[in-house]
């Protein structure tokens, strides 16, 4: 049986349209439970009314990304867990390719679908995250036209927690206290901190992009809020402090200090405000709590400093710089998207 959660907030529209597209999967042993962070749309109404057979969790406060998946897994029994974004549309293949991928693999804990473009499916949104050395995350294959280069089964650092499936087995011994994903990251970066984890504990992450998902990218956050910058800078740093062995974190100083420099410039450049340096000041302020919870990943990890360092890509400057190219196409995308139109 797999669990399918669905966090959900004031996007009752894209809600059921995800939703559809589950009923629509040719994969049929599944739940699907939705965790509605105090919708005020009435979404969780929208869900009973349309679709009886998911069951909907309503929570009395916005707990963000990482608290209602959390509820979820805690509402849930099945031994695999898959999440999708409200704001993504299931191929209908994609539980049947995750189950497969699941059941021929078993020395893999996670797995990670192929994201596309829900607009524009020739083009890549992830296929699987990676991490450098630099303390950022970036999507695998992000911005690019999917011409099969990404097609094959492979292990990777992450999945991206839009469209991933993950072993119970796994997430029961990732758990801290009662929470699986890291409740202080709210949104953003959470995924990638519990790939850390998982890998840190010996578990593999294998991509699987015959899974795929149509990702109407920045949907619930929107295109152009701030906050995806605010959390994303934030829980990137805390990422780095809170999982990186000494060792690591000292080898590769210099790029993690160079980046995040570089990250405030052109923050202060591009927009004028000072969202990363907050961003920055704010986990700071938390190094504490950031010290404990980095205390006892290191009391959890199994591999060595130099088989975690192996998870790490070397060529950041390179990696930034291409994202950077694609911000412009992919940025038009979005905006398209978020005016209805199409290019």
């Amino acid at each position: 049986m797999i669990n399918v959660i669905i966090p959900n907030y004031n996007r009752k529209d894209l809600l059921e349209s995800c939703l559809d597209s589950l009923r629509a999967q040719t994969y049929r042993e599944f739940e699907v439970v939705v965790v509605d962070n105090s919708s005020t749309d009435g979404s969780a109404e929208m869900v009973g009314a349309k679709f009886p057979e998911a069951r909907v969790v309503r929570l009395p406060v916005n707990r963000g990304f990482s608290g209602a998946v959390n509820v979820g897994i805690r509402a849930s029994s099945g031994e695999l867990v898959a999440l999708i974004n409200n704001d993504a549309d299931a191929d209908p293949a994609w539980l049947a390719e995750l189950y497969k991928a699941a059941s021929a693999n078993p020395e893999a804990g996670f797995f990670a679908s192929k994201m596309l473009f829900y607009d524009h499916r020739d083009i890549i949104d992830t296929v699987a995250d990676g991490f450098t050395v630099a303390g950022f995350g970036y999507k695998r294959g992000w911005g690019e036209k999917d011409a099969g280069l990404y097609d094959g089964l492979t292990y990777v650092f992450g999945a991206c927690g839009g469209g991933a499936m993950y072993r119970r087995e796994m997430l029961e011994k990732l758990k801290v206290g009662e929470e699986y994903f890291d409740e202080d990251y709210f949104a953003f970066g959470e995924d990638v901190d519990i790939s850390f984890r998982a890998q840190s504990q010996g578990y593999k992450c294998l991509a699987v992009p015959a899974a795929r998902v149509y990702h109407r990218v920045r949907a619930t956050a929107g295109v152009s809020s701030t906050m995806p910058i605010y959390l994303g800078n934030r829980n990137s740093m805390s990422t780095v402090f809170k999982n990186f062995p000494r060792p690591v974190l000292f080898k590769h100083l210099l790029s993690l200090v160079a980046f995040w420099m570089l990250s405030v410039i052109v923050d202060i450049v591009k927009t004028g405000n000072f969202t990363v340096l907050k961003a920055y000041y704010d986990m700071y302020i938390k190094r504490q709590e950031i010290k404990k919870k980095r205390e006892e990943a290191a009391s959890k990890r199994v591999i060595s400093d130099r088989e975690f360092d192996a998870l790490l890509d070397r060529g950041w400057l390179k990696i930034w710089a291409r994202t950077g190219l694609k911000t412009a196409r992919v940025r038009k995308i979005l905006n398209a998207q978020s005016t209805g139109a199409h290019t």
